[in-house]
């Protein structure tokens, strides 16, 4: 037995179903058809850089220090303080052997600054070569360069001195001493390009100070490439994906075959015509109607109806059901006349153009008729 749907209830449930089932079968396949990917580095050659700074402070002549150096870590007095020895060491290492150039120069870098909250603001700067850019090349996995420079201390101490007198700027002012380092390696991975600043920074104006490292330390280093590796199919968004689309496709060949459209009878389209036009002007009974008047009069048309009540003043009463099929007939009670409207009697078109009336020939016949006002009226004796 195949079951009864709503003609628009049906179509629109195809219509979601297909649709579903067509955003469904479109993730399926693009999980099964274009797995998702990972992207992996793998590193075709490792190499690092290791760059340090060592210093001592050699003192003039003085009454305080028994020797006249101390090592690093220490606080200096400036007023004794007369020379730093560097010591830098710079070394590059690899896995393989490579083509190494580059270059590498000493500067002296004496700066004047002001300190705002979390950074330094540089007022004016004056850069002097202690050693000239000199060049290196190797056919190697390693390359290290090694140079001791001395610092004048009071050099540069004179000079910061003689800018403040000048310019009238009382900055604080620092003196940096940096190795900068260029590195350009050619492998068989791939090219590498290399900066490093390894140095030192040392208080100068001040009557004592200490020695801070920049740069120092090691820092590793890479030729990466990057694949593409596809993921496994999700097997379980696979397995879902099926069984909704099994799902969905059973209802679809249910309701396409199984089931069959009715459509709303013409009785049932009167009735909610009716109410929908006249519903304010309709009181239901929940008893029986009964009749006493002698003359019943039956219209043919719900307008009629409404006229008849118009023209005598009173209201359109019909019997209450749950049931819309069973309220067929409506009444307007006069004191010696009753108009009857009977719904079986009405004639309208189906969505066709075809006269549904003629699914209820013979089930109600009058055929003595009367004219009532501007309605037609049948008359029972």
């Amino acid at each position: 037995m195949k079951l009864k749907v709503n003609k628009y209830l049906k179509t629109g449930l195809i219509c979601f179903i297909t649709i579903v089932i067509g955003i469904i079968g479109f993730f399926l396949f693009r999980e099964v058809r274009y797995p998702q990917v990972e992207e992996k580095k793998s590193a075709l050659y490792n190499y690092s850089q290791k760059a340090d700074v060592n210093y001592r402070v050699f003192f003039s002549p003085n009454i305080l220090y028994n020797s006249d150096n101390l090592g690093e870590g220490n606080i200096y007095i400036s007023e004794y303080a007369n020379l730093v020895k560097t010591h830098f060491n710079y070394e590059f290492k690899g896995d393989a052997a490579a083509e190494l150039k580059g270059s590498y120069e000493v500067l002296a870098v004496v700066e004047g600054y002001f300190s705002d909250e979390e950074k330094n603001i540089t007022v004016w700067k004056k850069e002097f070569t202690v050693l000239p850019k000199t060049n290196f090349a190797a056919a190697d996995n390693k390359i290290s360069i090694v140079k001791d420079i001395p610092v004048n201390l009071r050099q540069y101490n004179d000079f910061a001195n003689n800018v403040i007198k000048d310019s009238k700027v009382n900055s604080q002012v620092k003196l940096s001493v940096l190795m900068n380092i260029n590195l350009d390696a050619s492998t068989e991975k791939g090219p590498i390009k290399e900066t490093l600043s390894p140095g030192i920074i040392i208080p100068l104006n001040t009557k004592y100070f200490e020695i801070q490292k920049s740069q120092t330390g090691e820092k590793p280093g890479k030729i990466e490439a990057t694949q593409k590796v596809p993921l496994p199919v999700d097997r379980m968004t696979v397995v879902v994906y099926s069984i909704s689309l099994g799902v969905l496709l059973l209802a679809l060949i249910y309701l396409a075959f199984f089931t069959i459209t009715v459509e709303k009878s013409p009785l049932i389209k009167a009735l909610e015509k009716i109410f929908k036009k006249h519903g304010s002007r309709l009181v239901a009974l929940n008893s029986e109607i009964t009749s006493g008047t002698p003359n019943l009069f039956k219209v043919k048309s719900i307008d009629d109806l409404v006229r008849a009540a118009d023209e005598i003043g009173k209201p359109i009463i019909y019997r209450y059901s749950t049931n819309i099929r069973e309220i067929n007939r409506f009444y307007v009670f006069d004191d010696s006349i009753t108009f009857i409207f009977d719904v079986k009697d009405m004639s309208y078109q189906s969505e066709k153009t075809d006269r549904s009336s003629k699914l209820f020939d013979g089930v109600y016949n009058n055929p003595e008729q009367q004219q009532w006002g501007n309605a037609s009226l049948d008359k029972r004796e």
